[in-house]
């Protein structure tokens, strides 16, 4: 398992923590964030998205079969 999954396991159990003992409303978003990213960061893996080299679906290379 990466560090990153644990971090998201971790983000989900502190924002749990945090939901359920606090009283105030602002807490309950934070809380709510947290378990979003907990829940990304776990499912994932990674903190950012895989960019591809691709313009609207259509690969780009540079191989010899392009240049004619």
């Amino acid at each position: 398992m990466n560090k990153v999954r644990l971090l998201g396991l971790g983000m989900i159990i502190f924002g749990i923590l945090i939901g359920y003992l606090s009283t105030s409303t602002n807490f309950h978003l934070v809380s709510g964030i947290m378990l979003g990213l907990g829940i990304g960061w776990t499912i994932t893996g990674r903190f950012g998205r895989k960019h591809d080299n691709t313009i609207s679906g259509i690969k780009t290379t540079t191989s010899e079969e392009q240049t004619v």
